[in-house]
């Protein structure tokens, strides 16, 4: 493993770049993964893996078991990122065998909080692995987060957030999102291996396949407890609402066991153009319209858009056994079907349909 000796900074350069870099008499920065925040996590170390997989050495865990650090800049390129979560030597997937993390010596994390503090997006184009004992990994940066090709080894939970994290007495509580946008886009994101996938976001926009466990989804200007997901909306700075909280496209679509989707921002719906299905239970409830051009199906399938309109002229609804549907009202012509194995339970005042 090759240690990085200068700052917190991970430069990866190709040998291409870095001839380049020496004709100009400079050297590029071709990708810099990792910029560890030294004032606040100056125990957080980065190395590189003799497979090219960026090692990050992360900080020692407090009384409640989470280990916080801060970066300027967290990117991921398609080797991966470990989080070292193990005082002794590991075998990892992304970085082969590893050495062990001082950091830890005092008892690994159960919640491993990385936060990005920068003006851009996070780029996620790989996975990132837990060596060692198994943890929560939460991923927050308030400018948004991007997803492509991403996704989580050994982590109990995931958790992609565009807020800042609160913590009391060395637990994480809790994030206040303010604004920001996660995307799926690309390679999309495979976590069928974690326990529980959260996206808490102002808006979520979905171009690729998205593929979990049990998938939750927060939207919305909020306070959002990491513990139960319960939301408290809070008045948000950036005055301009998005113009949807979820929006899937043609190409995109969300695939789990169980899908929750909370959107909580007055007059701001949701769009299906793709797909978004629930071997299990599905639950959908948009403050907004629901706009469904595509599929939206689901062992048991409930949806509330609080007294907005449902729009499902060009879609499908399907349940395997329930279907309930609480709308304002329900247009559903000849294009669009609703179907269930057992009778629907619409609770509206008046509905179209086909």
């Amino acid at each position: 493993m090759k240690t990085l000796k200068a700052g917190k900074t991970l430069f990866k350069l190709s040998a291409m770049s870095l001839a380049v870099g020496l004709g100009l008499g400079a050297i590029a920065q071709a990708s810099a993964a990792v910029v560890v925040d030294g004032r606040k996590s100056p125990d957080t170390k980065v190395t590189i893996a003799d497979t090219g997989a960026t090692v990050v050495n992360i900080s020692g865990a407090s009384s409640g078991g989470v280990s916080h650090n801060t970066f300027t800049q967290f990117d991921i390129d398609p080797t991966g990122v470990i989080l070292n979560n193990s005082s002794t030597g590991s075998s990892t997937t992304l970085g082969g065998d590893i050495a062990g993390n001082s950091n830890m010596s005092g008892g690994s994390a159960t919640v491993i909080l990385n936060e990005v503090n920068s003006r851009d997006p996070s780029q996620l184009n790989g996975m990132v692995e837990v060596a060692g004992q198994q943890a929560a990994v939460v991923i927050a940066n308030p400018s948004g987060i991007s997803c492509d090709g991403c996704g989580f080894i050994n982590a109990s939970r995931s958790t992609l957030v565009t807020g800042t994290a609160e913590m009391s007495n060395g637990e994480l509580t809790g994030f206040n999102v303010n604004d920001g946008q996660v995307v799926i886009t690309g390679k999309g994101m495979d976590d069928r291996s974690t326990g529980y996938t959260d996206i808490i976001s102002r808006s979520v926009k979905v171009n690729a396949q998205l593929q979990a466990q049990d998938l939750r989804i927060v939207t919305g200007s909020n306070h959002v407890d990491y513990a139960t997901l319960a939301t408290r909306g809070i008045s948000s700075s950036v005055f301009s609402k998005p113009s949807l909280a979820v929006d899937v496209s043609s190409l995109g679509g969300m695939y789990a066991n169980k899908i929750q989707l909370i959107g909580t921002e007055d007059g701001v719906g949701v769009r299906n153009n793709g797909t978004i299905s629930a071997s299990d239970t599905l639950s959908l409830s948009t403050k907004g319209k629901l706009e469904n051009n595509g599929l939206i199906a689901g062992g048991e399938v409930a949806i509330d858009t609080h007294k907005n309109t449902l729009d499902n002229d060009h879609g499908t609804l399907q349940a395997e056994r329930a279907l309930t549907i609480n709308s304002g009202n329900i247009d559903n012509n000849v294009d669009g079907a609703i179907v269930s194995q057992r009778h629907p339970h619409y609770r509206y005042p008046r509905a179209v349909a086909g």
